[in-house]
């Protein structure tokens, strides 16, 4: 798990900066938050950049945990 980041913290601005190497191939809850946090932050990202590509991969994952977690 990241350093400094809790479930009580994990929505703070100054922690969205994160990288997609820090997730394993899937998903706990906390990760989940933090994905959707960077998602949120990089929301506008430029396909085809090194943070296009961040976007896409985090997208994946959330999708991933969503559909095994989170019931309609």
């Amino acid at each position: 798990m990241l350093e400094g980041i809790t479930p009580h913290n994990v929505h703070d601005d100054e922690l969205a900066p994160i990288s997609f190497d820090e997730f394993g191939t899937e998903l706990s809850e906390t990760e989940y938050k933090m994905a959707m946090k960077r998602i949120e932050h990089i929301f506008d990202a430029v396909p085809n950049t090194q943070e296009g590509h961040e976007i896409e991969k985090l997208i994946l994952l959330a999708e991933a945990y969503e559909n095994k977690h989170v019931l309609v």
